[in-house]
């Protein structure tokens, strides 16, 4: 029985470790340089590549720079401002 018991619990063990690993792998974001996909006015930065998918963040031209873009929720709508 003392056995028996013992490879219950490695086996739990293994199959945990296992689970972490996976885990890690699937969310591990490479960083790369920063760059901007455009068109003229919006664009996304990517800052990273998980698993061959680009990482990034939706970017606006505004006075000749690019800056983040705030989301807004479902049902909310608001003026972008050139000031």
């Amino acid at each position: 029985m003392h056995i028996r018991n013992w490879t219950v619990t490695l086996l739990a063990f293994v199959l945990v470790a296992a689970s972490v690993l996976v885990t890690a792998q699937a969310v591990m974001v490479r960083p790369v340089p920063p760059t901007v996909l455009s068109g003229d006015d919006v664009g996304l930065r990517i800052e990273g590549d998980r698993g061959g998918t680009p990482i990034g963040t939706i970017v606006v031209k505004q006075n000749g720079e690019w800056v983040e873009a705030e989301i807004g929720h479902v049902g909310q709508t608001r003026r972008l401002s050139l000031k």
